[in-house]
C-alpha cells in the first residue's frame, strides 16, 4: 500500500544529495580531468604545428643561403641614407637629393634608378667613381649606415664624355706631332741655308786670297 505510493517532489529533492554517492563524485572528478587534459594537448597540438612550420621555413632558408628577416625597425628611428646625384644639363651641374630606406643596411639598385632615372649609375668613392651593380636579389652588394651621405651620378653619360675628351686628346697629340714634324723640317731648311752660306763663304776667302797672293808678281 504506502510504499506503492510515488514520494513528493520535496522528499525526491531531499533524497538526491544521498544518490550523490563517492562513486559519481569520482566519476565527474575523472570526466573534468579528462576534458582539461584533452584542451591542453590541443593547445599542444596547434603549438608543435606552428613550431615545426617555422623551423621548415627556417631549413628552407639556410638552404637558399638567405638570412632570416629581422624586425624592422620603428618608425620614429627610421634607418635610411641620403643620396645626391649629380646631373649634367647643358654644361651645369645640378644637384637632386633623396633619402633612401635601408633594408638592413642594404640598398636596391632599381630604386635608386627609378628614383634618379638613371640606366647606369656610379658612386663616388674618395677621388674615383665605381659602377654599381647589383647581386642576386638586386641588393648592390655593399652594406651602408644610417644617416650615410652618397654621391652618385649616370656612369653612361660620364662614360659619352669620357670618349669624347679622350678623342680631343687624340686630335690635340696629333696636331702636336704635326707641329714637331713642321719644326723639324724647318730645321732641317735652316741647316741646309747655313752649309750653304759657309760654303759661300769660304768660296769668297779663297778668292780674296788668292787675288792678295797674285798682286806682289804684277
Amino acid at each position: 500500500g504506502l510504499a506503492d505510493i510515488p514520494a513528493s517532489p520535496s522528499q525526491q529533492v531531499q533524497r538526491s544529495p544521498e544518490t550523490l554517492n563517492p562513486s559519481n563524485i569520482n566519476v565527474l572528478r575523472s570526466e573534468k580531468e579528462a576534458s582539461y587534459v584533452s584542451k591542453n594537448l590541443e593547445r599542444l597540438c596547434s603549438s608543435f604545428t606552428e613550431l615545426q612550420h617555422q623551423l621548415f621555413e627556417l631549413t628552407e632558408l639556410l638552404k637558399s643561403g638567405k638570412k632570416p628577416l629581422l624586425g624592422y625597425p620603428s618608425s620614429r628611428e627610421p634607418s635610411f641614407v641620403n643620396i645626391t646625384c649629380q646631373k649634367d644639363s647643358a654644361g651645369t651641374v645640378t644637384l637632386e637629393k633623396r633619402a633612401v630606406i635601408l633594408c638592413d643596411g642594404k640598398l636596391r639598385l632599381n630604386i635608386v634608378q627609378q628614383i634618379f632615372n638613371l640606366c647606369l649609375v656610379e658612386m663616388q668613392h674618395g677621388l674615383s667613381w665605381i659602377v654599381l651593380t647589383a647581386d642576386s636579389e638586386g641588393f648592390i652588394p655593399l652594406t651602408f649606415s644610417t644617416l650615410q651621405e652618397i654621391v652618385i651620378r649616370d656612369a653612361c653619360a660620364n662614360t659619352h664624355e669620357d670618349s669624347i675628351h679622350s678623342s680631343k686628346t687624340l686630335d690635340i697629340v696629333s696636331s702636336t706631332r704635326g707641329y714637331r714634324k713642321l719644326s723639324s723640317q724647318s730645321l732641317d731648311h735652316s741647316n741646309s741655308s747655313l752649309e750653304v752660306l759657309r760654303e759661300h763663304s769660304s768660296r769668297s776667302l779663297e778668292t780674296s786670297s788668292s787675288s792678295d797672293q797674285t798682286s806682289p808678281n804684277s
